[in-house]
Order: C-alpha cells, then structure tokens, then sequence
C-alpha cells in the first residue's frame, strides 16, 4: 500500500465478532461498505415525511397543524416514534418569543416603508 493508506481495518461481524482485514481489496471493500453506510443513513428514516404526518404539517411545514406544533398543543398520531414525537415537541415556539414580524419592527423603528413582498426597498433619493 501507499504511504498513508489504511494497511489493515477491523470489523463487526453480524454475529458481533471481529475480523482484521489486510488484503488491499478487503480493506477498500470495508471502506466503501462503511461509507456507504454512513452518508445514506438518514435515507427513508424520517417520518416527518411519511403520508400520515404532511397531512399535518405539509411537505414544507406549510400544513394546517403547524401552528398547533409550534404552540406546543399538537397531539402526534399514534404511528409516530418516541424520536419523532421528542422532534416536534422541540419545535415548540419559547413562551417569551417575539411573534411581532422584522418587517414591522424595522417600519416603526426607522419609520421606512415597504410594500408587501419587498425584501428591501432603497432608501429615496434626497
């Protein structure tokens, strides 16, 4: 092997013994396993897609029990995992937050105007 190459890697048998693996295909096999593994976990893991909750919050947080989420009173349908329903109970708004929108805060802090659907509007010419 090259210098900085891994010349040996162990791994967890199914039945949860351990084998050294030395041979240069075996190790490149190992990795490729490994990483594989690891970089599509999260692939069809989260139910926050799943039919049975985009009923509820929309494939976007766009659904109508959003707002119930981020009340913290939304009720999660009995499908749903103990890390599921820990996620949306974490989604819950804090009691002291601050729901008066940037927008409105900067037009009555500054006084400028902005028209609905502007992310900025320059200041006028003087």
């Amino acid at each position: 092997m090259r210098e900085g190459a891994s010349a040996q890697v162990t791994i967890t048998n199914t039945d949860g013994s351990l084998s050294e693996l030395t041979s240069k295909d075996d190790v490149e096999k190992a990795i490729i396993e490994c990483n594989e593994r690891k970089y599509h976990q999260t692939e069809g893991g989260s139910q926050l897609l799943e039919p049975f909750l985009t009923r509820d919050i929309g494939t976007f947080g766009d659904g109508p029990r959003v707002t119930d989420i981020l009340d913290g009173t939304y009720i999660p349908p009995p499908l749903s995992t103990d890390a599921t329903i820990s996620f949306l109970q974490a989604c819950k708004r804090p009691d002291n937050f601050i729901s008066k929108p940037l927008l409105k805060l900067l037009q009555s802090d500054t006084g400028t105007k902005f028209a609905p659907g502007d992310n900025v509007k320059k200041a006028p010419h003087q």
